[in-house]
């Protein structure tokens, strides 16, 4: 599968348009960030949550986090505890996907919803 774009062509602009569409598309073929995203579709979650949640090892916890909120497909937000450590806690980012294969090229577009305000969980 390629990664190639042309945003100057697409007529969308720039910052709708995916940059690596292909990163995206393995993100959401794969099986650990598709449970990220299912469990944090409801509410912010530690990725030390996320990981005994969805049964992964926390390194791959970390991992396919990140590269979800870089995709811009996680919210990350950071949960203040008055008597301890702050941390970061993520939400699945309402985000359409919208798949063009015009000229041979592979364009990816999100579609972004309302984000969500951070409930007040301890």
């Amino acid at each position: 599968m390629s990664d190639h774009t042309r945003p100057e062509d697409s007529g969308l602009a720039p910052s709708e348009t995916v940059e690596s569409p292909g990163q995206v598309l393995e993100l959401l073929a794969d099986d650990a960030a598709r449970q990220i995203l299912l469990a944090t579709a409801n509410g912010y979650l530690p990725v030390a949550d996320l990981s005994h949640q969805c049964e992964i090892p926390i390194a791959t916890a970390y991992r396919k986090v990140n590269d979800l909120a870089e995709q811009g497909l996680l919210l990350e937000s950071v949960r203040v505890r008055p008597h301890g450590r702050n941390v970061s806690v993520y939400m699945a980012r309402p985000v359409g996907i919208h798949l063009r294969l015009p000229d041979g090229f592979l364009r990816l577009r999100k579609i972004r919803g309302e984000s969500p305000a951070l409930e007040g969980r301890g």
